[in-house]
């Protein structure tokens, strides 16, 4: 009988402890050791306050936060080094909604990290975070 207990013990241990090897837990500290900032081979251009008015937006910055893009509808000039910074407590990833904008795709942005796109030909840039569908913003480059 006693062996049998034994048998047992191990046996629900080790499905114990296999049960939790199959989902691990990120902790904020060690949020920003799983990867480095996503980079594509452009670089940022100069960055303004978001709230300048003109005709075209004064910023190359998009804020990420509370699950939304903010702004989330601006217009710039072609050239236009464009900066999206994760302010939120949550991983997102930028994505064009159009099949033929492979390119406009960062990577997983954790909490702090910055994805740069450099936009060079006129046209609507419609986008999404491919986590969260929901979230959905527009670049006009004139």
């Amino acid at each position: 009988m006693n062996k049998k207990y034994l048998i047992i013990l191990s046996v629900s241990a080790l499905l114990f402890m296999g049960a939790g090897c199959t989902r691990s837990q990120i902790q904020p500290q060690d949020v920003g050791k799983l990867q480095q900032p996503a980079q594509t081979q452009n670089q940022p251009g100069a960055s303004q306050p978001a709230s300048a008015p003109a005709e075209y937006a004064q910023t190359s910055a998009v804020t990420i936060n509370n699950f939304a893009f903010s702004p989330d509808n601006m217009t710039v000039k072609a050239g236009t080094a464009v900066t999206w910074t994760n302010d939120d407590n949550v991983p997102h990833q930028i994505v064009a909604d159009a099949a033929d904008q492979p390119d406009l795709k960062s990577d997983i942005l954790y909490t702090g990290q910055t994805y740069n796109y450099i936009f060079n030909k006129a046209g609507t840039f419609d986008y999404h975070c491919q986590i969260h569908p929901s979230m959905k913003a527009t670049i006009t480059v004139q």
